[in-house]
């Protein structure tokens, strides 16, 4: 788990908080299931595991994936490999003095607008055209091989030197060894982006794209809601990542002090589940408080501070107790609307939210469905007390009018 800070101010120009965020994985073994039975009914995609510290790629990967099925009634199995290599290059090649931190490591992590703007320029590709070997894995080892290569070449190798840094073409070659990438896959990203990556997934016709097997952000169908009707809006994924009207937004979450302000962000996010919208979370880890698949200020409490650092997943249900006292559960099915309006007053009390994690399945003995495998459950007094540097839950990233 890692959370950087970056001095550039270009840096800052794309990422939306001061913060690059990442974190490590929980070990599991379990096999991804999937539920749909839900306070809220947000479509997923398969349950992955991270083997480095880009929790941040697995989260807006899945985003990706969750707004294509919604679309296509089909899944896709993007690659989180190709979201790493070309944050890598981008981090290298753009800020090549800051691309090792203070104790000569390489940060794996990032933030919402990093994604948006790296995913405007190069695109997604399916894991099988891209590492073919992992295509079916749940975990990649190709990505934690990958980033003790490339971190050992800018500490002692042919990267070591700021001034090869700023050689596009060689950081690229670098990162083609440390991936393991083929000569075919190779030879694809230089058709499309040049041996020193330069050129624009956009620059490229969408015949040549369908070649080579990577799509550009308009080649992908997503569907999302309409924060007023409720209805559901079609477009492509160039809409979602825009700065437009049609774009989605990160906001960030009060401070204690603004309790009806944090009630307020609470609303959205639970609006936004109420109508299936995989809304990212950008949260901050202390492992003292997991006991099972849930995060609580009690267990926090029992054990005292612990490992943290910042960490994104994708909100996929939630539990709320009512102003009249009754609990609308996770995992049970609330389709009456006046219900899930109820669940949305001020006075209503959001108790957790339930998240779609990257640390594969819990393997663990007699949780069942609830969570469901790869799931867990953030409780609101872990959310909104002290963790880390700050505080549980950090922002938010939310469809257009939520």
């Amino acid at each position: 788990m890692i959370e950087t800070r970056w001095s550039r101010l270009l840096l800052a120009a794309l990422a939306s908080s001061a913060f690059a965020v990442g974190c490590t994985a929980e070990e599991a073994t379990d096999e991804p299931q999937e539920d749909t039975s839900d306070v809220t009914t947000v479509v997923q995609s398969g349950v992955k595991n991270q083997s480095i510290g880009n929790c941040w790629i697995y989260a807006h990967t899945g985003w990706v994936e969750a707004l294509n099925k919604r679309a296509t009634k089909t899944e896709l199995n993007l690659s989180e490999s190709y979201a790493s290599y070309w944050d890598w290059f981008t981090k290298v090649t753009s800020w090549p003095d800051t691309a090792l931190d203070s104790k000569g490591a390489f940060s794996a992590g990032g933030t919402w607008t990093l994604y948006r703007w790296e995913v405007a320029r190069y695109g997604v590709i399916n894991e099988a055209d891209f590492i073919p070997e992992e295509a079916t894995n749940q975990t990649s080892s190709r990505q934690s091989a990958a980033l003790r290569a490339f971190t050992e070449s800018l500490k002692n190798g042919a990267l070591k030197t700021v001034e090869a840094r700023k050689n596009r073409a060689l950081v690229r070659a670098e990162l083609d060894k440390a991936f393991g990438l083929s000569p075919a896959v190779i030879a694809k990203l230089d058709k499309l982006f040049g041996k020193d990556g330069m050129k624009s997934i956009t620059q490229n016709p969408q015949t040549t794209r369908k070649e080579v097997g990577i799509s550009a952000p308009y080649d992908i169908a997503i569907a999302w809601p309409n924060a007023t009707t409720h209805a559901e809006v079609k477009g492509t994924l160039s809409d979602a990542v825009a700065t437009g009207q049609k774009g989605w937004k990160e906001a960030n979450y009060p401070q204690p002090t603004d309790e009806k302000g944090r009630r307020a962000f609470q609303i959205r996010v639970q609006k936004a589940l109420n109508d299936q919208a995989p809304a990212i979370l950008w949260w901050n880890v202390d492992f003292n408080a997991l006991s099972g698949t849930v995060f609580s200020a009690e267990q926090l409490a029992k054990r005292g501070a612990g490992r943290t650092g910042g960490h994104m997943t994708l909100g996929f249900d939630y539990q709320v107790k009512l102003a009249n006292g009754t609990v609308l559960k996770a995992g049970e099915t609330v389709t009456d609307r006046k219900l899930l309006d109820a669940a949305v007053d001020p006075a209503a009390q959001l108790q957790f939210l339930r998240v779609k994690n990257s640390w594969g399945g819990t393997g663990l003995d007699g949780v069942g469905d609830a969570p469901p495998s790869g799931y867990y459950d953030l409780d609101m007094a872990y959310l909104n007390g002290k963790v880390a540097d700050g505080y549980g839950w950090v922002a938010a990233v939310l469809p257009p009018g939520y």
